[in-house]
């Protein structure tokens, strides 16, 4: 029983660690798509998204 309790302990004093120390990042750089005739404003957001997702 006492084991559990001091692995149930440690477990919570990682996870706590793990999360104070996580931070959020910012990614900024210019990026440009070119639309073709067939794309609307909405498919090119999705697609010029899913590139950016993709470079990162």
């Amino acid at each position: 029983m006492k084991k559990l309790i001091s692995v149930a302990m440690l477990i919570t004093i990682l996870l706590t660690t793990t999360y104070a120390l996580s931070a959020t990042k910012t990614f900024e750089r210019e990026y440009t798509y070119r639309a073709n005739d067939a794309d609307s404003k909405l498919t090119s957001r999705a697609i010029a998204l899913e590139q950016v997702k993709r470079a990162l």
